[in-house]
């Protein structure tokens, strides 16, 4: 297929060149066009022509920043010209000796085959020192070797994606070649300097296109010659590598065998001397601190040596990655590269923690330093220790010479620990350098993968192609099943895997009977005494146990096809592990959504939403299970995934079943309105979303990318399903234990001389006294804490999920919306843009606000108000109200800053804002800021009782804007903020609820006012409106003219109870004066009746009149003076 395609660019090559390129020379450095030839500048000639540019005053800087670049992009072009003709030079001169390198290569294979590891016989009979030098050796030349291989290996790669990248380079260079041309045809000068520039650029990619050219026309040559290389270098990496740990494995035998034959001492005058006996086993244990630090040194060594060439492999890798995904833009070849250097890239890791390894070792030093001071004298200590114990001196020689052992073993330790130490320090670096690497290059490749094709798309190609794939993997399937590493790694999967489930089964099968007897026995304890916390929890795992034989065939059956379907067997054991979980996920909710099983019984749900679940269940996973596991099959086989027909296909057929499926639920739920709900219809949505997508992106060659999401996704929904299932058994649990602790309370409060000894339930139950809640607000306080403490357990572990996949979304920040573009140095550099990556992550910002806008605040009241309190209610609603504010100016600004919204650009707004400040906001500002103040001052707080202009009512909230009042008539009235801090403001509860008011009363004279005060005394006492702690006042407030007035000046705790104090007492003292016999008189007028005479009436008649008339003349008299 590649030299078909090589022979299609070669023509096409030609054609283009003869067509649309313009002829160079070899031999006079120019480019002939219609107008003449065109001499090709110097470098020093172009980089005057950049001075001169810069001083040119009659260009605009536009004009010289594009005049610079074209040059700076020429001297590039000039400083390459060169190396592509000692490239082209090269090239002949390796096609010239072609055969006689392909012969060479062939013998060299051939007598590396002939090369043995070294032998054991051969071992025992080199030295200790010979070993050394042979291990040295062989370490520097597998060192040499291991960059020779990448090499090979990089080479190979480059001539097996020779023919697509030569397709994408010459198919860019004839573009810009013919661009070029252009700019040269519209200022016919060959003199001109830009147009000399534009020459250099044409010669050098002309040059380059004869260099893709020859490759072309030589394909299978350079096919040969880099697989005969990569062969004949992988045989001789693994035939060092084996003999460098054959080697290693002899000097560990060696120092753990070696014995120092210094000293010769009297085996029987050893035996009749138990101290100096005692003398020589010290000095050997001694020497076994030595062997087993050699042992350690010898580990290090082989880790250090594992670390530092896998760091040498993945700076390889990673020097050619960048080079390969530009050159192969995005095509299938890429695809499978990229597949099979992310398979092969090396995974050390140090089998111990390096840092305390490191740690440790310069404890031990410092240790060995100090014995070593200690032993510094030999002779010294040989006269200390005879002259401790004189029976030693006729053993001076001996005993001097078993000193001189132990101090030289000693200092031998000293320095093969710091040669640890050293080891560890490079392991240390190494590994870090490693892993940085490593992870840059995964998730480069991970990036890639994602956004690019991974197969062929489906038309008429795949089409064609059909019937020779499935020919061709019936071949492979036939070839692998009589494999014997298949047939060995499928015993070892059945082993560890199928048998111990089925023996699983078994034990519970046994039992079965017993399981099931346990779940209805727990079913029955439902809402009764002997209901417990833990009875949900115990009827999960009931029913978890109950469901697993039931799993059997279906784990049988998937794991015959992942068997046959996987193309690397030692993938087996995990994608199968995988399965077993989705089957479990499926069997264990299609278990308890059974009628009359755990969901009914425990979390009370209807029988019809349990039919309806199931229903959906069962025919979402009839094409799930199968998208599911052979998702699990082609990720795990990803290096063959461009040709995994059986994948692409299930794959495929399952997502377009689960469109159908999703399409068919949205259309039943829609003619159904009435037992449907918004969150049925919007899941259909998202359904019908995802699988069209899916189905899209698998037929457009997408299926990597599919098989990634499709896993993900799976796991997403486990999680969510997970987190409502945990929900609602932590909600009932919950529920049984408020329901007992108020039950232990009842019967504490009935039972005042009971002795209970469980101190800590005392504890709980004195503690939900204090806090002074009912039932009902316990159990939904609680359940509030602790569902937010799963919702985060739940974020944390989709976070998890997905974090794998956080570097693909890079490629987003490649999607340009809007960029701005600078020329530096020459060159175009994007300096500021505005991406699809900017967008999503605002308004994932932006969710996140709204979230924790919803949750902080609400949680930070209810921690304030978990005890009731009046006095914290306004406390807990102004840390409700700034945290919001505090939250939502976070997250605005957070936004703002991922769409590349800086202060720079918000000065002409915040200029705007101020003029406007001055006109139509100032009202609006003056609020807002008034807002402000009132929940900082808390002069005003929400359920203060307030009287502002007349109008009274109580506080009900405090806005940006405005705040509302509640009056008495029950009416919400809205207030401008200013209006509180500019207008007089009565609060009748700022510091207490209690106000002050009289109750009057009237008693008939003659009536005992003591006994009448003594009365009303108690009648105060008794109400419960009333405050205790505030002394009432009763006093005679007047002698009215029907009766003595009482007054009783009350407090009244809260301004609500105002009335029903006044009813109460009006109540209470009509009552009692009653019954006292006291008179509570009515107002009333005594009017006496006498008879007169005629003539008696006459005359005083007529002298009333006179009177009234004498008054008036005097009054009009009066008047008249004063005017």
């Amino acid at each position: 297929m590649n030299k078909i395609l090589s022979l299609l660019i070669i023509v096409l090559f030609s054609i283009s060149t003869a067509i649309a390129q313009p002829q160079t020379t070899s031999h006079t450095n120019s480019v002939s066009t219609r107008f003449g030839q065109i001499k090709l500048p110097t470098t020093k000639e172009l980089t005057a022509a950049i001075t001169s540019t810069k001083d040119n005053s009659t260009l605009s800087e536009k004009d010289k920043e594009k005049l610079i670049a074209t040059y700076t992009k020429a001297i590039e072009k000039n400083e390459e010209i060169p190396e592509t003709k000692e490239k082209l030079a090269g090239l002949n001169k390796l096609f010239s000796t072609a055969k006689k390198r392909i012969v060479d290569y062939s013998r060299k294979i051939h007598e590396e085959k002939k090369k043995s590891v070294i032998t054991d016989t051969e071992l025992e009979s080199m030295s200790y020192q010979e070993i050394t030098e042979k291990l040295k050796t062989d370490t520097e030349a597998l060192f040499q070797e291991n960059i020779s291989l990448e090499r090979a290996t990089q080479y190979h790669n480059d001539v097996q994606t020779l023919p697509e990248k030569s397709q994408s380079t010459v198919t860019f260079n004839n573009e810009q070649t013919k661009t070029l041309m252009s700019e040269i045809d519209s200022n016919p000068d060959t003199e001109n300097m830009l147009n000399r520039a534009y020459a250099v650029i044409i010669y050098e990619t002309n040059l380059e296109n004869n260099l893709y050219k020859t490759q072309l026309s030589n394909i299978s040559i350079l096919q040969d010659i880099s697989t005969l290389e990569l062969e004949y270098s992988t045989l001789k990496y693994n035939r060092l590598n084996s003999e460098i740990k054959k080697l290693s494995n002899r000097i560990k035998v060696l120092d753990s065998n070696s014995e120092n034959n210094e000293s010769k001492l009297d085996n029987e005058a050893v035996n009749n001397n138990p101290l100096l006996k005692k003398i020589i086993k010290e000095t050997e244990e001694v020497k076994s601190y030595l062997s087993q630090a050699k042992e350690l040194y010898a580990e290090y060594k082989e880790t250090n040596k594992e670390v530092r060439d896998a760091n040498l492999k993945v700076s390889q890798i990673e020097k050619n990655l960048e080079n390969q995904i530009k050159e192969l833009n995005k095509s299938l070849i890429l695809s499978r590269l990229l597949n099979k250097q992310l398979t092969s890239l090396p995974k050390v890791s140090p089998r111990y923690d390096v840092d305390e390894k490191i740690a440790n070792i310069n404890i031990y030093l410092y240790e060995i330093r100090e014995r070593l001071t200690q032993i510094s004298n030999v002779f010294e200590d040989v006269e200390s220790a005879i002259k401790k114990y004189p029976e030693l001196e006729p053993y001076r020689e001996d005993v001097i010479t078993i000193f001189g052992q132990r101090k030289t073993t000693v200092s031998e330790i000293y320095q093969v620990i710091a040669d640890s130490l050293n080891e560890n320090i490079e392991i240390k670096v190494n590994y870090a350098s490693y892993k940085k690497i490593y992870d840059k290059i995964s998730a480069d490749i991970g990036e890639q993968l994602f956004w690019i094709k991974s197969n062929q798309p489906l038309g008429s190609e795949f089409l064609k192609l059909f019937v020779p794939t499935a020919s061709y993997e019936l071949e492979s399937l036939k070839q692998k099943i009589s494999n014997k590493d298949f047939l060995s790694d499928t015993t070892k999967t059945v082993t560890y895997l199928l048998i111990p489930y089925f023996l699983l089964c078994g034990i519970i099968l046994i039992f079965i009977k017993r399981i099931k007897d346990n779940n209805n026995r727990l079913a029955r304890r439902l809402d009764s005494a002997t209901d417990s916390v833990f009875l949900t929890p115990l009827a999960l795992l009931n029913n978890m146990i109950l469901m697993i034989p039931s799993m059997g065939w279906m784990i049988c059956l998937g794991a015959i096809i992942i068997c046959i379907s996987l193309g690397e067997t030692q993938y087996q054991r995990s994608v199968i592990t995988a399965m077993i979980m989705h089957i479990f996920v499926f069997v264990f909710f299609m278990q308890i959504l059974k009628p009359n099983a755990l969901v009914q019984r425990h979390f009370s749900v209807e029988p019809y939403k349990l039919a309806h679940y199931r229903n959906i269940l069962s025919g979402v996973w009839t094409f799930a299970l199968p998208l599911l596991i052979f998702a699990n099959v082609a990720e795990a086989d990803a290096v063959t995934i461009y040709s995994d027909l059986t994948s692409f296909t299930v794959v495929l057929l399952s997502c377009i079943g689960l469109f159908i499926i999703s399409f068919r639920l949205l259309i039943k739920n829609l003619r159904d309105l009435n037992y449907t709900s918004a969150g049925y219809i919007v899941s259909c949505l998202i359904g019908i979303l995802i699988t069209s997508i899916a189905t899209v992106a698998v037929s457009s060659g997408y299926l990597y990318t599919v098989v990634k999401l499709t896993n993900r996704i799976a796991y997403t929904f486990y999680i969510v399903l997970t987190y409502f299932l945990i929900s609602q058994t932590v909600h009932r649990m919950i529920y049984v234990l408020t329901v007992k602790i108020y039950e232990k309370i009842y019967e504490s409060k009935l039972d005042i001389n009971s002795s209970d000894t469980d101190q800590k339930g005392n504890m709980i139950i004195s503690l939900v006294s204090v806090m002074n809640l009912n039932a009902p607000s316990l159990c939904a306080r609680v359940y509030k804490i602790s569902r937010i403490i799963l919702l985060v357990v739940t974020a944390i572990l989709l976070y998890i999920q997905w974090s794998d996949l956080s570097s693909v979304l890079r490629y987003l920040d490649t999607v340009h919306i809007w960029s701005k573009t600078e020329i530096i140095n020459g060159a175009h550099v994007v300096t500021d843009y505005l991406s699809i990556a900017n967008i999503l992550f605002a308004i994932f910002l932006l969710i996140i606000t709204s979230f924790l806008n919803r949750t902080i605040p609400a949680l930070f009241e209810k921690i304030i108000l978990i005890k009731k309190d009046e006095r914290f209610k306004s406390t807990s609603y102004s840390v409700k109200v700034i945290s919001s504010y505090i939250i939502i100016g976070l997250g605005l600004i957070s936004a703002a800053g991922a769409l590349g919204i800086k202060w720079e650009n918000l000065q002409w707004l915040v200029a705007a804002l101020s003029v406007g400040l001055g006109f139509g906001l100032q009202e609006i500002f003056a609020n807002f800021v008034s807002g402000i103040i009132l929940l900082f001052e808390r002069q005003l707080r929400v359920g203060d009782i307030i009287t502002l202009n007349g109008l009274s009512g109580t506080v009900s909230k405090i806005r940006i804007r405005s705040t509302t009042v509640m009056s008495f008539e029950n009416k919400e009235v809205m207030i401008p903020n200013r209006e509180f801090i500019t207008s007089a403001l009565t609060n009748w509860s700022l510091t207490s609820s209690i106000t002050k008011m009289e109750f009057n009363v009237g008693v008939a004279y003659g009536t005992n006012i003591e006994k009448a005060k003594g009365i009303l005394r108690n009648i105060i006492n008794r109400c419960r409106y009333i405050a205790k702690d505030q002394a009432s006042l009763i006093y005679v407030k007047a002698l009215a003219s029907s009766e003595v007035t009482l007054a009783c000046d009350i407090y009244v705790t809260k301004i609500g109870d105002r009335k029903l104090a006044i009813d109460y007492l009006s109540q209470e003292t009509l009552n009692s004066f009653a019954n006292a016999g006291i008179e509570i008189p009515f107002n009333q007028m005594d009017v006496h009746v006498k008879t007169l005479e005629q003539q008696e009436f006459i005359d005083q008649l007529k002298q009333g009149l006179f009177n009234r008339n004498a008054e008036q003349l005097n009054s009009s008299s009066s008047d008249l003076k004063t005017k």
